[in-house]
């Protein structure tokens, strides 16, 4: 869940299966590293199917200030994971 007041403004889902869960893991820590010193709320690892997400994920939300950088970031390191910013 969201810290109280971060802005909502961009999010990534990282979808994930039983084949690509240790890369999810991995990207989800590194993604904590990358930006932990910027406004980027990383989330935690969601290991099935929920609300309209067909398969496992984890996301990160971030502002518009810095939808750029983080993209840039994500095509760079997903490692072959599907990922849907909106």
């Amino acid at each position: 869940m969201l810290p109280a007041g971060f802005p909502r403004e961009f999010d990534a889902h990282f979808y994930f299966d039983l084949s690509s869960k240790e890369r999810a893991e991995e990207l989800l820590q590194r993604a904590i590293e990358e930006f932990r010193d910027q406004k980027v709320f990383v989330g935690q690892l969601i290991p099935e199917a929920i609300g309209p997400h067909p398969t496992p994920m984890f996301e990160i939300n971030f502002p518009k200030s810095l939808f750029t950088d983080v993209v840039v970031w994500l095509m760079h390191e997903r490692k072959g994971l599907s990922i849907l910013v909106g």
